[in-house]
């Protein structure tokens, strides 16, 4: 589904998030874009979550971020969740993303994952 679909920003707000992503690195800008959207959809999701800590990924090249294992932590336990988001050229904005919520991440796997408070 379009990410336009579930954006609420107005014209202002993204030209306020733009100018002040323009510091910012090219692969920077669509790691903060895609998890940006990645927080938001979770938030608002059917089953809202209420998120801590998300795993951060890098858009190292091309215009897609697409990512099988991230993880997400909502009340103290870490999720699977998988997502597709794709940015424009200018990685200044998302032009369409997907998100697969899994289940539960075993403590025993924290460690491995990378994932904080083992």
């Amino acid at each position: 589904r379009p990410a336009a679909e579930a954006r609420s920003q107005s014209r202002n707000e993204r030209s306020v998030a733009t100018t002040a992503k323009r510091g910012l690195t090219r692969a920077r800008r669509g790691m903060e874009l895609c998890h940006s959207e990645l927080d938001k959809r979770l938030k608002f999701a059917r089953a809202p979550r209420t998120i801590g800590r998300v795993a951060r990924f890098l858009l190292t090249e091309g215009n897609v971020l697409e990512v099988s294992r991230a993880a997400f932590e909502e009340n103290s336990r870490w999720f699977n969740v998988k997502f597709r988001c794709e940015v424009d050229e200018a990685a200044t904005d998302v032009v369409s993303f997907d998100m697969e919520v899994g289940t539960p991440i075993p403590r025993s796997e924290w460690a491995s994952r990378g994932i904080p408070g083992t």
